[in-house]
Formats: structure tokens, sequence, C-alpha cells
């Protein structure tokens, strides 16, 4: 049901693009939020399509040496072909995106259910986790706030917005907690004999976490090694029957195995991105920093008591499982401080401890209420507050679905134009100078690369566009476009409406273009490098 609701806005912006009552008929991009990531994520499986097996991003003329990352959509892409390959592309990620938001919803309810017995609570817990949010809704009742609720753009952070158009990060999830339910197994006495059986599994949902998203493999890693420090100091002092040295080291032998692939993949990530000079501009330019601490405390700070409650029963009670969650905020709460380029993603799942606590805490005082709210009327509190977020981010999506503009929607004209480049051999991934907008669909397009459209992946980004902009101005001199076309070796270039927005530079009027495509006021045109060096 979640996912079939995600879906409505997509569906009714299809159905816009392929409408015939329009006066400018339109090409729907495939996304009614953060369209330029998911044009990237397009391009990316349009490389995959195309026979690449390693990352190469097409928004650079650097060279790059390639990377395991993006792997679903690389693997995804291999299943489009023929024409119409930008609509297979769109359908294949949206399959994508139901196929692993319904895995996320799965992989959720089962480690939900390692900790609440009730099936209401589970029912409440699953609800709030998956299609839930917090109180940041509550800025936009201020209408001079200049601050988006967290809900609005961190996935991490909560969780639906990743089911409506992250299937990586949905699929990171999913995987994450399903590691996280066989750590919870490994040190339970009664399946202890079976720790290989959970050894393999979890060592192929860590890994498959990390081919996801390589940041939520060592958020795993941090939770797990604390975690069974923990148990083993706990239980070794307790002289529980499973520790002991032999049996310790049997947990330390299938741990490590269990970790051996995603430990791998850890070290061979961390080592590109330090070896390839593309790379490393690339992760300074990602920058997602935390958000103020306000906003996390308006999101999350009315569900502190509840929390509170749920971790002092869990010491109360010393159930070892809950602990795996007490550590869990504790690392969320101190990795968000950590001084890197991508902070924000370092309290992925924190809302599924802070929800899976305040439950722990309610389900018992809520069953044995005499007076007051009834059992149901708590549950239902609990889930009107957290659904509006989550409302409010489909009724936008509908919204936009239905009045269709760029970026959300392009012209017909322009994707038809883009596509002419897959129809020219010698476009194949060369070098298309456009504007950054236009940058950005491109790649999603066509098998090219470009300069500038997207944000982290473009080097220099803000140098570049402003080069790109300098470069379609009627007052720049000829020397400056020439030098421009030779260093970065530019093959094709674009003239359309993004473009003369930009400047009053007449092309048709240069000797060294020659026009291969024409389409009204959209042409593209081939630099003829023969008659540029004379």
């Amino acid at each position: 049901m979640v996912m079939v609701v995600t879906t409505f806005p997509y569906l009714i912006a299809f159905q816009r693009a392929m409408s015939q009552d329009q006066g400018v008929p339109w090409r729907f991009s495939g996304f009614v939020f953060g369209v330029e990531d998911g044009n990237s994520y397009i391009a990316k499986m349009r490389r995959g399509m195309e026979g690449e097996w390693l990352f190469h991003s097409p928004y650079s003329g650097m060279e790059q040496g390639g990377l395991i990352a993006f792997l679903p959509y690389y693997l995804l892409g291999k299943l489009a072909g023929g024409s119409a390959s930008h609509e297979q592309l769109v359908v294949l990620f949206h399959w994508f995106r139901f196929g692993a938001g319904i895995l996320n919803i799965i992989a959720t309810y089962l480690f939900i259910s390692e900790y609440l017995r009730g099936g209401l609570w589970r029912q409440v817990a699953l609800v709030m986790i998956t299609s839930g949010g917090g109180l940041g809704w509550v800025v936009l009742l201020f209408p001079n706030s200049q601050v988006l609720p967290l809900e609005f753009y961190s996935p991490e952070a909560f969780g639906f917005l990743s089911l409506y158009g992250l299937p990586h990060l949905s699929l990171a999830r999913a995987f994450m907690l399903l590691s996280l339910r066989e750590v919870l197994r490994f040190w339970s006495p009664d399946e202890f004999q079976s720790a290989k059986g959970h050894g393999w599994r979890l060592g192929f949902y860590w890994l498959g976490a990390g081919l996801s998203q390589p940041i939520h493999a060592v958020i795993i890693g941090v939770i797990v090694a604390l975690y069974y420090g923990f148990v083993w100091i706990r239980q070794f002092l307790r002289k529980s029957r499973v520790t002991g040295e032999q049996s310790f080291w049997r947990m330390v032998t299938s741990i490590g195995l269990a970790s051996l692939p995603a430990l791998v993949l850890v070290v061979y990530t961390g080592i590109r991105f330090i070896t390839d000079p593309y790379l490393r501009i690339w992760a300074s330019q990602n920058r997602l920093p935390a958000a103020p601490i306000s906003l996390y405390l308006l999101s999350y700070g009315w569900l502190i008591p509840f929390v509170f409650g749920g971790i002092k029963k869990v010491l109360k009670d010393g159930d070892e499982r809950g602990f795996v969650l007490i550590l869990w905020l504790l690392v969320a709460s101190t990795l968000i401080f950590t001084p890197i380029s991508i902070q924000r993603r370092l309290i992925e799942g924190i809302w599924v401890g802070l929800i899976l606590l305040s439950v722990i805490f309610l389900e018992p005082y809520a069953e044995n209420l005499s007076k007051g709210m009834h059992l149901r009327g708590v549950s239902s509190l609990l889930v009107i507050c957290a659904l509006p977020s989550s409302i409010l981010l489909i009724w936008g999506g509908i919204q936009s679905a239905r009045f269709p503009q760029p970026p959300i929607f392009i012209p017909e004209w322009e994707a038809v134009g883009y596509e002419a480049l897959n129809q020219l051999e010698q476009a194949k991934d060369t070098l298309v100078l456009a504007s950054y907008d236009s940058s950005n669909a491109l790649p999603a397009y066509a098998f090219v690369r470009v300069l500038v459209g997207h944000g982290p992946e473009s080097p220099f980004v803000d140098r570049m566009t402003e080069k790109v902009e300098t470069f379609y101005h009627g007052q720049t001199s000829d020397s400056f476009r020439l030098d421009f076309i030779r260093e970065n070796q530019i093959e094709f270039i674009v003239w359309g409406e993004n473009e003369r927005k930009l400047g009053d530079w007449q092309p048709l009027l240069e000797t060294y273009l020659k026009p291969v495509y024409e389409d009204g006021e959209f042409i593209i045109f081939r630099v003829d490098w023969t008659k540029m060096e004379n």
C-alpha cells in the first residue's frame, strides 16, 4: 500500500507527459523531486546499458580510473536497449524503487519483530518508521521561514523519502536492518550453535548494504564492534554459559569472516578515493552537512520522553537486544559531529531506534491503562503526529506532476535533440558543451559526457559553470572560445533555449562549427577541428 501511494505522483506525471491536450509536448524526467540527482541515476543506468561496469561520471571531462559504486543502477541499465531507451531506464528505475521499497518494509517489520510482541504495536512502529516523520512540518506554518523541514531533504534522518524516490538508499537500509537482525541472533544462547548460519547471512547482508551505499557498511561495523564488545564484557562478568575464551574466539572468528567482504569493499573504496584525483575532488564537493541541532530537536523532540522511557526499561529488564538500539543512538549522535563532507549521512537509521525505544516504553504502559486514552487512541495519536510530512511530500509531488514545467519535465523537442546524439556514432562518450541545466539532463538521454551538470560530480563546478556561461556570451572573444574547446576537447556544442538565456552568441556564424541536428531554435553543432586549427 505504501509503495502504491508513492507511485501515484509518477503515474500522473507520465500521463501528463503523454497527454495531447497541452500547448507544449513534454517529456517526463522520471522524478518529482531531486531531479538533478535523479538524472544522474538515469545517466549511470545508461552507462551500464552501454556496457560499463565501473562508475565513470558523465558529468566531468577529467580522466577517471573507475570505481565499484552505484552498482544497482549499472546492473539495471543492462536490462535496457533499443529505442525509447530513456523511457525504459525510467521504468526500470521505478520498478527498482518499488521492489527495494517492499524489501525495506519487510526488513523493517522483521527487525522490529525482534523487540515488539503485540501485533498492533508492530504495525504502529512499522507505519511510523517507513511512512512517518517528525514535527519538522511545523516550520511550514510560518510563511516567512527560510528553513525546510528535515523530512523534506534528509532521507537518512527518517525513511519515507527513500521509499519515495531513492531506491539505493532504501535497499541499503533494508540490508542494514537485516544485518542487525542477524547481529541480534548471534548472541542468543538458543541459537549460539548455529552461528555459522547467521555468519554467512550477516556477511551477505553487510556486503549488500555496502554495495548499495558504502557508508552503511561502515555504520554497521561501528555498531557491531561496540555491541559485541559490550555484550561480551557484560556476559563475561556474569560468567554466562556462552562466554569463556573458546566461545569468545569462535564468535570473533565468525564475525570476522562475516565482515570480511564488506571490509574489503570499504578499504578498496577508501584507497580509490585517496589515489584517484577525480574521486578526491568529488569527495570534497559532496557536501552534506548536518542540519542545525534545533531542527533535529524540532523533528525528534516530541519523542524524547518516550525514548528515555524505553532506555530505562531496557536497562531495567537487562535485555541484551535492546542495547543495540541504545548503542545505535549513541553512535549516530556522536558520528553526526564528525567533520567530514557527508556528515548528514552518518545518522542513518536513527529514526528506527527512536521509534522502537518509544514503542518499547509505550507497549506495556498502554496495555495496562485502565483510565484515560484507549490503547488504539494512543497508537492513533502517534501515527497522526508522524504522517503530515509524508502526506505533504505526496501532495507536492502530485501538484508538480499536474502542471508540467522544468526541470521535472523538459520540452519534447529538447529531449529528441539530446537523443539525436545517440544516433551519431562519432558522438559516443564524447564531451558535449551545454548550459548547466541542459548538461544535467543530457547524459540521461545520450551516452555522452559534459563539463558541468551535477554539483558533486562536476569538478570545480562553480568555476567551470562560470566559464561555460562566459562561452555563450556574445562579448566573449573568439580566442577564449577556441582555447576552451581545445583545453577540454569538446566535440559537440548545444545551442537551445537554456543556452540562449546565457548570452547572445551566434554560433551559426562560426566557420569551425557544423550543424548536425536542427529542430527550430534547438541546434547541435559538431566541432570541425580542421577548420578550427586553420
